[in-house]
C-alpha cells in the first residue's frame, strides 16, 4: 500500500449521474481508438470532425469532473482534468492535424504511431479509470463496449449517446445537448422532467433544458487525499504514456485516526 497504509480495496461507488458519465466516458474511448487506429493503418480517413469530437471528449472530462466536489475531483483529477486525458487528446489532434495538412514521409509515420498510441491511451485510461468504479445496482463497467446502453454489465442502466457534443448535459452526465430531465444524483434515480426552466430573468420557451440536480456526493466511499495516481501527466509530444492497471488507482480504507490528520 502506498505510504505504508494498511486496510482494504474499496471501489468508488457511483450515483445514476456518475454512471451515465463513465459509461459515455468508456463507450466513446473505445469508439475514438477504433478511428484512430483505422486511420493509421489506411483503412479510415482523417477529418476534421473527428478532431472537434476528441477536443469535445476531452473538455467533457475536464468539466464533469469539476462539477463533482472534493472527494471525486481527488480520485479522478489525474485522468480527467490535468493528465492522461488532456495529454492523449492533444496527441492525437496534432497527428491528425498533420495528416490534414498532408504530412508525408517520416513525418506522416510520426503521426500514424502518435494516433495509435494515443488511441490505446484513450481505451486504456476509460477502462482503467472505470475499473475502480461500482456502476449503480453493483454492476461493473464493460471494458470494451463502444455505447452507452452496454457499458455495465448490466445492459441499460446508463443514459445518454455518443458522440459527446459541443454542450454536453453536464447536470446529467450525459454527452447529449441538454434538453430535458431532472436527475437526482443522491437517491441514484432519474425522472423524465417537465416543465420550464428559467435563465438568467427569462423562460426557456415552454422546455426543459437541462433539469435540475441534486448535488448528493456523498457515496460513503472511504477516499483520502493520501490517493496517488500513477498515470503521467506526459507533454503531448510523448503520447505513449504507460497508463496503469487498474489497481494503482484503487483506494485504501484507513481508519478514523488517518483520515483526521490527513484533512487537518
Amino acid at each position: 500500500m502506498p505510504g505504508g497504509l494498511t486496510g482494504t480495496v474499496t471501489k468508488f461507488q457511483d450515483n445514476q449521474v456518475q454512471t451515465n458519465f463513465w459509461a459515455a466516458f468508456l463507450a466513446e474511448a473505445n469508439t475514438i481508438n477504433a478511428h484512430l487506429v483505422g486511420i493509421a493503418n489506411g483503412t479510415q480517413q482523417a477529418t476534421a470532425a473527428l478532431v472537434t469530437q476528441i477536443q469535445n471528449y476531452q473538455q467533457f472530462g475536464a468539466n464533469f469532473d469539476a462539477t463533482q466536489g472534493a472527494v471525486f475531483q481527488g480520485r479522478f483529477d489525474n485522468e480527467l482534468n490535468n493528465g492522461t486525458l488532456e495529454a492523449d487528446s492533444a496527441a492525437a489532434v496534432k497527428a491528425l492535424t498533420g495528416i490534414l495538412n498532408h504530412d508525408a514521409g517520416a513525418a506522416l509515420a510520426a503521426d500514424n504511431a502518435a494516433l495509435v498510441a494515443a488511441g490505446q491511451g484513450f481505451a486504456a485510461d476509460a477502462m482503467d479509470v472505470s475499473g475502480n468504479n461500482i456502476a449503480i445496482g453493483g454492476a461493473t463497467y464493460v471494458g470494451t463496449a463502444t455505447t452507452v446502453a452496454t457499458a455495465t454489465s448490466v445492459n441499460g442502466l446508463a443514459q445518454g449517446t455518443i458522440p459527446v457534443t459541443a454542450t454536453p448535459n453536464l447536470a446529467n452526465g450525459t454527452g447529449g445537448t441538454a434538453t430535458t430531465g431532472t436527475t437526482s444524483t443522491g437517491g441514484g434515480t432519474t425522472t423524465a422532467g417537465g416543465g420550464t426552466t428559467t435563465t438568467g430573468g427569462t423562460t426557456t420557451g415552454g422546455t426543459t433544458t437541462g433539469g435540475t440536480t441534486t448535488t448528493g456526493h456523498g457515496t460513503g466511499n472511504m477516499h483520502t487525499s493520501g490517493h496517488h495516481h500513477h498515470h503521467g501527466g506526459a507533454a503531448a509530444a510523448a503520447p505513449a504514456a504507460t497508463h496503469a492497471t487498474a489497481a494503482a488507482h484503487a483506494m485504501p480504507v484507513v481508519d478514523a485516526h488517518h483520515m483526521a490528520q490527513m484533512w487537518v
